[in-house]
């Protein structure tokens, strides 16, 4: 039998029929940086006092002056072992309740820095720690 051809608009479904939309630009477009990943945010072990009444000195911990020492003291944070001790949704929840500081934490490294000097280190060698997080 014969091959009937096929009227080009009965073989194509309706929605194929649209018009064609503009050729794509061949302008670079700006695209939004993906977020970093999450971190849920989970509170750190606080103290109500320093031990033995004598907290470290955290000014030494770059980024940390007399300030931002008070508001750590008030959320009960005096120790760098405490820092040092902090994984990632430890760092989050501190970064979040920073009041007016918010995001120091992580921004300044204070981990790296906090497990050397917890470790009787030189600020030097904590600075250089911080640097080596933040790959300068």
């Amino acid at each position: 039998a014969p091959v009937q051809p096929i009227a080009p608009e009965a073989a194509l479904p309706a929605a194929s029929m649209r018009s064609v939309p503009p050729p794509v630009s061949a302008e670079p477009v700006a695209v939004a940086a993906q977020p970093e990943a999450i971190v849920p945010a989970t509170q750190p072990a606080m103290l109500a006092q320093a031990r033995d009444n004598r907290p470290d000195d955290l000014k030494i911990i770059r980024g940390i002056g007399p300030k931002l020492e008070q508001v750590l003291h008030g959320m009960g944070v005096f120790h760098f072992d405490q820092i040092a001790a902090w994984k990632a949704a430890e760092l989050a929840w501190v970064d979040e309740h920073l009041e007016g500081f918010r995001g120091r934490a992580s921004r300044d490294a204070w981990v790296p820095q906090a497990r050397v000097l917890a470790k009787g280190g030189s600020e030097a060698e904590a600075f250089a720690a911080a640097d080596a997080m933040k790959g300068q």
